[in-house]
């Protein structure tokens, strides 16, 4: 059974070898040669991506000029035509029939048709017959532009619409006698661009085509969308990146960009003509542009199969020899395992390697001292066996000595907790007389400053009592001299009196003088009418004088009433305050002098019970100090004894502990002992 198990394993263990060490050899071979390929696929992409880029834009490029030169060309022969005399003359008769020879002699296809039209506008001459004749094209720009400027002048590609047929007018004007007389239009064939520009594809499936800088196409190898379709508005099947490059299209600019057209990515290569504000586009699919590139990506996917294919078989050749010499190792150890320490001498692969060399020599080094540990294990364990029984019987006689040391401790402990209980208390008591004293010696200070505080404030009030007094007197004096001379004033009142009576007597002279008046006036008659006016008005004067008068002598005679009475009242008020108040003031001085006296032996006597309090709180600080150190002293030794108990214990714990394990010792060697009969 053990063999087959054995087997067994070894054969779990050889699979699962050769998995590991497979996948770790395609791993260290394949990685770097994946990271080479990527690197050279990467430098390949880069190189063939520019170098197809450059081509494109070369391309592009030459077919602008092309074009720029085909439309130059088209415009040097409406500028030769327009100078001939047969067109000068604007006679149809003779200026058709040149200009359908000049369409002959050209390309076949290049010319739509000729057109020459007046000063005004109307058509005079027109290749395809007479029925073109009279139209007005004056509000057409390749009319407008070429008379207005009198140069010559490119239009945008456009519908005729005399023909249908999409073109490209070429105006310039007509000189007669240094004079303008009509212009020259020749209409080149859009179709004829579009095919110049589509002969000589840059792949099999790219295609060419010319926009207008609003964005119509202009020439393109699907004739339906030409001058119906236009690219800068948003249409069924372009995308988001074909509409960035169309508005940069159609912005004269120059470059490469990479869209989807119509469903498939494809290059776009723009360029502007330099004419009209026309450009020229090279759509070319992607993957015909890269072709030669995808060919070698497929040549190193090939490549790379091949290397991971070559690794494997390696790595298994390999493995199968790693195997032999894991299996050679495994036999001898198994036979070390089980005692057997001579080895066999069964030949490996690499067997010659210095390696391979040393692992025998190592595995025969373990061997000799696999045989002389043994020996000397079951030397050591006879002595062992003998040193475990002397020490059991130590270990119990030690036991119970322990256990007697363990009784006498635990009785000493509990008299010790019982002292620092009581120790305890008392330190308990001890503390609360403390706080006791602290309370009275705290009220004591608190009664000390607050008759102190009462005695500042009663310092004050007889401060402010004695000015108060002082005060009082000087009003008094001041009110007193103030009341003097208002009566003083009173006096000039009989001058009033005295200026009334002086008023009366000029009022009475006044109305005898105005009594002369009016007689002096009726004996003048006619000629005193004006005095007696006068004497009555000097009459109503003195009357009112005389009112006024006897109105002052009345208010006179109330202010001296008045002030008579007011002079009383404040000489009865001064009686008051210096007979009466001035009285209480002294009185009340004396009482807060007296309370000044109490308060300052109430301050002295708390002062003493102060001073007192602190002397009582410092016995008692210190009757607690000591109480404190004798509670400390005995939690130090009940401590000290419940270490020692502790100790006691634990060491009771550790001889119980140390017996069990010399069991333990006795069972382990005896049990050595079989073994190594066992596997010798």
């Amino acid at each position: 059974m053990k063999t087959k198990k054995g087997s067994n394993k070894k054969a779990i263990r050889k699979k699962t070898f050769r998995k590991l060490f497979a996948k770790r050899m395609i791993f260290a071979f394949l990685l770097p040669v994946s990271i080479v390929f990527a690197i050279l696929c990467l430098i390949f992409y880069i190189t063939i991506k520019e170098e197809k880029g450059h081509e494109t834009q070369v391309y592009t490029k030459l077919l602008s000029d092309n074009m720029k030169e085909e439309i130059e060309k088209y415009v040097s022969v409406v500028e030769v035509a327009a100078k001939q005399e047969k067109v000068v003359s604007l006679d149809y008769t003779v200026a058709e029939p040149f200009l359908q020879e000049i369409m002959e002699q050209s390309e076949p296809g290049v010319w739509s048709h000729f057109v020459i039209a007046n000063s005004y506008g109307t058509e005079q001459v027109h290749t395809d017959g007479e029925d073109r004749h009279g139209m007005s094209i004056a509000r057409e720009e390749c009319f407008k532009r070429a008379w207005e400027n009198k140069d010559t002048f490119v239009c945008e590609p456009a519908v005729s619409k005399s023909t249908g047929r999409n073109v490209l007018a070429i105006s310039t004007p007509i000189i007669r006698n240094e004079k303008e007389v009509g212009v020259l239009i020749g209409f080149v064939n859009l179709s004829y661009i579009s095919d110049v520009l589509n002969n000589n594809s840059f792949t099999e499936d790219s295609s060419v085509v010319m926009l207008n800088k609003d964005g119509l196409v202009s020439a393109s190898k699907d004739n339906k969308i030409v001058l119906s379709e236009n690219w800068l508005e948003k249409q069924e099947g372009h995308s988001e990146q074909e509409q960035q490059i169309y508005k940069k299209m159609t912005q004269q600019e120059l470059g490469t960009g990479v869209a989807k057209h119509h469903g498939e990515w494809c290059v776009f290569t723009y360029r502007p003509v330099g004419v009209c504000g026309l450009s020229i586009v090279n759509i070319t699919p992607l993957a015909q542009m890269y072709r030669t590139l995808n060919f070698l990506l497929i040549g190193f996917l090939i490549s790379i199969v091949i290397v991971v294919v070559v690794c494997l078989v390696s790595s298994l050749l390999l493995s199968g020899a790693m195997q032999q010499l894991l299996f050679w190792v495994g036999e001898e150890t198994a036979k070390l395992a089980v005692g057997n320490t001579v080895l066999s001498k069964k030949k490996i692969k690499f067997e010659q390697t210095a390696e391979i060399v040393e692992l025998k020599k190592c595995m025969g080094l373990l061997a000799d001292n696999l045989e002389r540990m043994l020996s000397k294990l079951d030397k050591e364990s006879t002595v062992l066996f003998k040193t475990v029984d002397t020490v059991t019987g130590k270990n119990v006689e030690s036991k119970m000595h322990i256990d007697d040391v363990y009784g006498a401790v635990e009785v000493f402990a509990s008299q010790i907790i019982s002292t620092s209980n009581t120790v305890s208390d008392l330190h308990t008591r001890s503390e609360k007389s403390c706080h006791f004293t602290d309370s009275i010696t705290q009220y004591a200070l608190e009664g000390s400053e607050l008759a102190e505080q009462i005695l500042d404030r009663s310092n004050e009030d007889l401060l402010k009592l004695t000015k108060g007094i002082e005060y009082a007197q000087e009003m008094i004096v001041h009110i007193e001299k103030e009341v003097g001379e208002a009566i003083s004033e009173t006096k000039k009142l009989d001058k009033i009196n005295t200026l009334v009576d002086e008023i009366k007597a000029i009022t009475k002279k006044t109305t005898l003088l105005s009594l002369n008046a009016s007689i002096e006036a009726a004996r003048a008659q006619e000629g005193g009418r004006g005095f007696s006016v006068v004497a009555l008005e000097i009459r109503e004067l003195a009357e009112k004088s005389t009112k006024t008068a006897s109105d002052i002598s009345i208010l006179s005679n109330d202010v001296s009433e008045v002030v008579e009475k007011l002079v009383n009242s404040v000489t009865k008020i001064l009686a008051f305050i210096n007979h009466t108040v001035i009285v209480d003031y002294h009185n009340f001085l004396n009482s807060g002098r007296e309370e000044n006296k109490n308060t300052k032996m109430l301050e002295e006597i708390m002062q003493k019970f102060h001073t007192h309090a602190e002397e009582l709180q410092a016995e008692f600080v210190q009757m607690n100090g000591g109480i404190s150190g004798i509670s400390s002293n005995m939690d130090q030794n009940t401590k000290s004894v419940t270490v020692i108990r502790e100790s006691v214990k634990n060491l009771s714990c550790i001889l119980s502990d140390m017996l069990c394990a010399v069991e333990d010792g006795r069972e382990s060697a005896k049990s050595l002992r079989f073994e190594l009969n066992q596997y010798r």
